[in-house]
């Protein structure tokens, strides 16, 4: 379970790496100890007959951050596949303290 949570995680550094640069501000952005917080899932609504109805994903991750000051140098990443597009994007961004 452990190899798929970090497989899972490697397919999101993308959208790791945009947020900690969009919150920190900072050019090279380094993170460690991500793990997926939670995962919900539901049913989008049939649009028509000849689609099948799709599932929308809402997942939560958490990083720390390397190269920030200490007193908040983690993020909860919220990444969705709700865009028509159905890739994982940003959804939200929390910074919060390392526990």
């Amino acid at each position: 379970m452990e190899d798929m949570e970090d497989v899972l995680i490697s397919q999101f550094h993308p959208q790791i790496s945009q947020s900690i640069r969009s919150v920190y501000h900072v050019r090279l952005p380094q993170f460690e100890n991500a793990y997926i917080v939670s995962i919900e899932k539901a049913a989008l609504p049939e649009p028509s007959e000849e689609m099948k109805p799709g599932i929308e994903y809402e997942i939560t991750l958490k990083v720390t951050v390397l190269n920030v000051p200490r007193n908040a140098n983690s993020l909860l990443i919220t990444l969705s596949n709700s865009q028509s597009s159905g890739e994982f994007v940003v959804k939200q961004v929390k910074k919060g303290r390392c526990l």
